[in-house]
Parts: C-alpha cells; structure tokens; sequence
C-alpha cells in the first residue's frame, strides 16, 4: 500500500485484438507489432496495476472488436485471473449483456467479476484491504447512471462509510468545458463521474463533481493521435481523488502538420522535419510505446507539389529518421496538401463542368482540418458518384483508410491526374 491512499485503475475500451488502421504502409517488420498493439496494451495495463499496487480495476465500454477473435477472449481471462489471484478486485461496467455473455459462454469471464448493468446497476467494494475497524468499512461506490441515477441501498449488514462515490454514464463528455454540467442537479451526489462513451481523455470540473473520459487504451485509427492512457484514481483518506494518466498505447500516432513554398530544396526541409520531432522524442521515449506512427501533412502550393510527391518525401524520411534516439522505431506516412487558389466552396455546390477546380480546393482545404459529420457524409457521396469519371479507387480507398487521410490523399491524386492531362495535351 501507498501510505493511506486506496487506488483504482480505470480503462476504457479496449477493443481487444481490433485491428489498426490507417498503416496499410507499414513495412513487414513493424506487422507484428501492429497486429498485437491491443493486446499488448492490455497486457500492459495488467502490470501497471501489479506496479501501482492498486485496490481494483475498474473496466468501461466495450472490451471486445465486433468480430471477437479467440485470442483476445483468452487474453482478457488471462488477464483477470492474475489480477484475482492477487487479491484485486474487478469492475466492469459493460454498454451491454452480449460482450458478459459470449465471454461467459467461452469461459472466458473469471468468477469474481463484478458486472454493472441493468440488472445490478450499483456496487460497492473495498478501498482498502486493511480494515481500520472491524465494525465498519469503508468502501467506494459506483452507481450506474442510464438512464437515471438509482436510490441509494444498504449493503450487506454491516456498518460502511463511503469513501467516494462514482456515477458512470454512456453519454459523451467530450463537450463540456470547464464549469458545464452533464446532468445538473443530479450529478451532485457524485464525487467523480466517468463516461463509458469511447471519448478522448477529457476531465473538467463542475462545482464538487468531476467528470472524466479515460478514453481508449490503444488507438485504432489516425483520428486518435497522441498517447492514449488509462487513469489511476488516488483517493485519499479524506475522500479526496486525484487522477493520474498512465499511458499505454503501444502503437502512438502524431500529426505534424507545416508548409512549404517553392523556394525549399530537401536539405531544408528534413532540418525542419527534424526540428518538428525534438520534442516529440522527449516525451515518447519515456513511455511504452513500441512503434510511433507519424503522419506528416505538407502543405504547399502546385508549384512546389510538382517537384516533391507524398512517396518521395516519406522515402527520404524514412532512410533519414527511422529510430527515435532511443530506438523506437517510426512508421512514417506522408501527405502533401496542394494549396489552391481562390475562395473555399460549400458542399453541394460542385458543378459537373467545374469539377475539378472546386473537388480539388474542398479536398486541399477543408478537409485537412477537422470536419464535421455532414461534410464526410457529403463528401463520401461525392467520391463514390465520380467513381466512374475520376478513375481512382474510391471503393478501396474508402476501406483502407479514414476520411481524414483518404481526403488530402485524394487531392494530391487528382493534381496529378490534371498534370497528367495537361502534359498529354
């Protein structure tokens, strides 16, 4: 034990065995660690909670990929069974019944497992495992919270004293900003509130309740960039909790993202490149990161775009920066963002005869910046309707990759494809 705090390891879905997207370029040495990255992940989270000498585990959302392969049951029960044996307690709040009971039916799902759901929507455990006295405990509770918060309940005769109490929701709190409530007056008979909805890490406060997304342990796709991380809870004797990231993603993706004009040969543009990664290096060195994807998004103008191509520059980035100074490996992935001209064109606006100048600035601009739900769904229709007419791979492109990459990607084949027309007359 850690003096008199009691400690909690929360993860969020850990999408056991899903594969990881965005890297159908990666060389054949970095496959194995990319096809293990959750597992592996895991497996980490597993240690960290024997080295952090945790009370419980608290374990949020899905555990498993929508087509759960035997690997990822038999590391989960794993997993549990050397957490049991040593002493410390599981909680799972699943979003269902279906993931409890397929584990259940492939033996998979260690006795001692605490679930959280419809019917057993409160439970309570340990925050310590030394009793202070032996007529009372004390012990953290955890309500859920969908679709209303449950009437407190008394537990099990015995005196007990609530140290901290949880409420877990589904619902997303990646909006809140500081000082917003998810509930409102409900939300104030928790101490912390975690949400269960596959968020980014996100805690904001609002009055005595704080709310927290642990997020994902592994990232799937290029969307999440950055570390990914469970937390540990320290609570202290006071009830007090103080959250601590721990960061687990094996396989840890970073956008980089500068431009470039005409006047920029290659020595100028790897001692940029070099300089983008200083600090990055700093902070992926310390962690446990076994291979760091790096997508670089290059903008410049057509001019620029004629003499440098994504697959020249990722080739010289690769022979040029394949380690971190401590020997990390990097994947690295390349886009070149042609700049175009003229002013940003709304969606539903394209016109057939005009094509081609108004697709290429949508791709150039707006979708090297985040977008939204209605401008994917818009400009994924527009894809697929020009299938016939453009000649690119749209069907393949769409399953390889997000649209966030797939965009800039389709932009600088379309330059090409107009290069190519122009110089054939």
């Amino acid at each position: 034990m850690h003096g008199q705090d009691r400690r909690v390891l929360v993860a969020g879905h850990l999408r056991l065995d899903a594969p990881l997207r965005d890297l159908c370029h990666a060389q054949a040495k970095h496959l194995e660690t990319i096809r293990d990255a959750t597992l592996s992940a895991f497996e980490f989270l597993v240690e960290s909670a024997f080295e952090q000498a945790v009370d419980a585990v608290l374990l949020l959302g899905q555990l498993l990929d929508e087509h759960p392969t035997p690997r990822a049951c038999s590391t989960f029960r794993d997993g549990i069974e050397a957490l049991r044996e040593e002493g410390i307690e599981v909680l799972w709040a699943a979003p269902s019944s279906a993931e409890p009971n397929l584990l259940k039916e492939l033996n998979c799902l260690p006795p001692g497992v605490v679930l959280l759901n419809d019917a057993n929507p409160q439970a309570a455990f340990l925050a310590n495992r030394e009793t202070r006295m032996e007529s009372r405990r004390e012990v953290v509770r955890c309500d859920l919270m969908d679709p209303h918060s449950l009437p407190s309940r008394e537990w099990d005769g015995h005196e007990t004293q609530t140290l901290l109490r949880i409420g877990i929701t589904q619902r997303p709190i990646g909006h809140l900003a500081q000082g917003d409530s998810l509930g409102g007056e409900p939300d104030r008979q928790f101490q912390l509130v975690l949400s269960s909805s596959p968020d980014r890490t996100h805690t904001t406060r609002h009055q005595q309740t704080i709310y927290h997304a642990p997020g994902c342990l592994q990232g799937l796709d290029a969307s999440l960039q950055g570390p990914c991380s469970a937390t540990l809870l320290r609570i202290g004797p006071d009830g007090s909790v103080e959250l601590l990231s721990l960061e687990t993603s094996r396989v840890r993706r970073e956008h980089i993202e500068f431009s470039c004009d005409a006047s920029v040969d290659e020595p100028q543009l790897l001692e940029q490149a070099e300089l983008e990664l200083l600090e990055l290096f700093s902070q992926v060195d310390s962690g446990p990161a076994r291979l760091l994807h790096i997508h670089w998004n290059i903008r410049g103008t057509l001019d620029w775009s004629t003499d440098w191509s994504s697959e020249k520059i990722q080739e010289t980035l690769a022979n040029r920066l394949p380690y971190t100074p401590s020997g990390i490996p990097l994947l690295h992935s390349v886009q070149r963002i042609p700049l175009m001209s003229g002013q940003i064109v709304a969606c539903g606006e394209f016109l057939e005869e005009h094509l081609a100048e108004q697709y290429l600035q949508q791709l150039g601009e707006q979708l090297a910046s985040d977008t939204s739900q209605d401008l994917e769904q818009a400009c994924r229709e527009l894809f697929l309707a020009h299938e016939p007419s453009t000649h690119l791979p749209w069907q393949q492109l769409l399953a390889e990759s997000s649209l966030r990459m797939l965009a800039p990607r389709a932009g600088e084949l379309g330059v090409r494809a107009l290069q190519d027309q122009s110089r054939a007359g």
